[in-house]
Order: C-alpha cells, then structure tokens, then sequence
C-alpha cells in the first residue's frame, strides 16, 4: 500500500496543455469560488471527449457552475442541480456573463 501512495506523490498531469486539479482552478479561471472548483477548460476537455455537439449533460451537483460553461463553449445543452443558495446564486451568475 505505501508503495502506492508513493507513485500518486509524484503523479503528473496527464492531460497536457490545461493545469491539473492541483494547481487549482484560480490559476486558470479568475477567482476560485467554491472549494471543489476545477478548471473550465479540463471539464470542456473532458466534456467534448465524452460527447457530442448538442447533446445535454447533467451536473447534479453544480457548484459554482463550471460544468455548465464549458458545456456553452462546447456546443452543448446543460442541466445543472444545486442545493445551496450560495452557489446556485453564484452559478446563475456566472452563466449569464
């Protein structure tokens, strides 16, 4: 079990070009607005991998809305599910910038 915690201490990003969660999103993205915030452009990566132009995902715990602009940029539908106000409030916002 050590031996695996010790190849994740010195694990790399594997998508290249789009910083890693580590590096957090403030780097990439402005102002960090919620604690589990990931960079837009790894979520469109991983958005535009996964689908296809004018399908719909779902996000069922939304946040401060990250999923749901790289859904915009990417050319697809979004439907997004937040229990706090906080964040629901804060994902409008940013949705409609």
């Amino acid at each position: 079990m050590i031996k695996d915690i010790e190849l994740i201490k010195g694990a790399r990003n594997i998508i290249r070009e789009i910083k890693s969660f580590s590096t957090g999103a403030k780097k990439t993205n402005g102002e960090k607005l919620h604690r589990a915030q990931k960079p837009i452009e790894l979520i469109e990566k991983l958005i535009k991998d996964s689908t296809n132009k004018g399908d719909t995902v779902l996000d069922p715990f939304m946040g401060s809305g990250t999923t749901g602009i790289a859904c915009k940029k990417a050319g697809r539908k979004f439907i997004g599910i937040e229990i706090t106000e906080k964040y629901y409030n804060i994902s409008k916002n940013r949705l409609a910038s």
